[in-house]
């Protein structure tokens, strides 16, 4: 399944939408995908299209994923 990604790149995030491609994508596994830091992981916040999501949440064909830090912002 693809699903389109991004984040806060100081975290090995894209900074710009990606497209993967992954068997049963969740968040945990894009996590796992771009190599995140365990200890980070927590720290993160996932909205599915534009809508808050859990860490936990299986995602669905073509689902946009923005994974953010509560401290990051303009």
């Amino acid at each position: 399944m693809k699903v389109t990604v991004r984040g806060e790149s100081e975290f090995g995030l894209p900074k710009d939408f990606e497209e993967v491609e992954l068997q049963n994508p969740t968040i945990e596994s894009i996590m796992d995908y771009f190599h995140v830091d365990p200890k980070i992981r927590k720290h993160l916040f996932p909205i599915v299209n534009s809508r808050m999501g859990k860490l936990s949440q299986e995602l669905q064909e073509g689902d946009k994923v923005i994974l953010q830090s509560p401290y990051s912002g303009g």
